[in-house]
Formats: structure tokens, sequence, C-alpha cells
């Protein structure tokens, strides 16, 4: 598979995650939080596998025994996930405003403002369990399902930028994705307002069908 077929893969992945997230979140909320365990554990079974030459031929189980613990970890411990809920919304809006106030090069200012959007997002989530639940997966898919139109539309020069067939090309796909709302102010603009607009859909189409599901 080739460098443009994982990259339309990244992103059509992306794409869908974000659509379930942001209209079905909090039904499927413990389904999504096994699938980010999933694609973690993964990630760092195949970071552990790539450092170690004697591993690299192996990367593949290494991702997936590391991806089926993390996914079964994350299911299990519930009692965490709407801590982890709300430290993900925190993210979601700590990237945004990072990207429309142009700081994503200052590597000390997107660490501070990245980690004061999760810890203030999980600090809310500790006192509004139900609603940080649907707030989270509706724009925290909404901005998943930018981040997948970014990665597929071929205007934002996506696939033309050359990138290794490597465990990190899906990172470096969303650091170029990050990358094209930074240089573009109105494209920002337009990515931030959908993002509300869709989020705000999303979180009233939940809100409205969460009375027969229960987070317990």
């Amino acid at each position: 598979m080739d460098d443009s077929t994982l990259i339309l893969v990244t992103g059509l992945v992306t794409l869908g995650f974000g659509i379930l997230n942001t209209f079905f979140g909090y039904q499927v909320f413990r389904l999504s939080l096994s699938i980010v365990g999933f694609l973690i554990g993964a990630g760092i079974g195949l970071t552990l596998a790539a450092q170690n030459p004697d591993t690299q031929s192996a990367a593949a189980i290494f991702g997936l025994v590391g991806g089926l613990l993390g996914g079964v970890l994350m299911y299990f411990v519930f009692l965490l996930s709407v801590l982890v809920a709300g430290a993900i919304f925190g993210l979601a809006v700590a990237s945004i405003v990072l990207t429309l106030l142009n700081l994503l090069d200052n590597n000390v200012v997107v660490i501070l403002g990245l980690g004061l959007g999760v810890l203030i997002g999980g600090m809310i989530s500790l006192s509004l369990r139900k609603q940080i639940i649907i707030l989270s997966t509706a724009f925290g898919g909404a901005a998943s399902l930018i981040a997948g139109v970014l990665i597929i539309v071929p205007t934002t020069q996506m696939g033309t930028a050359s990138a290794s067939a490597n465990p990190q090309l899906s990172l470096e796909v969303f650091a170029r994705s990050l990358e094209s709302l930074q240089a573009n102010p109105s494209l920002s603009l337009v990515a931030f307002l959908i993002w509300v607009a869709l989020g705000t859909v999303g979180w009233q189409r939940q809100y409205r069908n969460s009375a027969v599901w229960r987070a317990d």
C-alpha cells in the first residue's frame, strides 16, 4: 500500500470516526473509548518495535497486541472514562484556539496550552458527567470530522507532500492538516465555524436522544 492510499484510508477512518462521535457519541461512548485505547496501545507497540532493529519485523504483532491491550483497558476502566472524555474535549478546544491564534510554532505555548486544556476539561468533567460526555463526543467528533476532510481534500495538498510509509505516517498527516490551517487564516476561520456548527448540531441531537441511554 503506497503513501497516497494510506493517507486516503487515514482520512476516511478519521472522517467516519468523527461522524459517529458527533451524532452518536453518547450511545457508543464505551466503544469509542475502546477504539481510542486500541489506537494508543497500537501506537505504543509500534514505537517500541521500531526502536529495536531485532523487533522491527514484528512491528505489526507489537502494534496489534498493544492495541488489544489498550482497547480492553479503556473499555473496563470506565470509572476514568468521564475524566478522559473531559480531557479530550479540553484538548480539542485548546487545539482549535492555538490554531486560530497562530501559536503552533511555539512549542512551549503549545505544550502549556494543550496541558491547560486537558486539565480544565478534566476538572469540568468531574462535576458534569453526562453533559461532558455529550459535549466531548459532539465537539471532539466534529474536530475529527474536519481533520478527516482536510486529509482527504486535495486542495490542502495533503497528498502531494512526501512521507515515508512507516507507523508515524498518520501523525505526519495530522501535522500537515494543522499546518494547512495555520497557513490559511480564512480556512482556519471557516473550519472553526464549521466545527462550532457541527458540534452544536451533534450536541443537540445527542441530548434529545440521551433520555433512554445511561452512561453508568
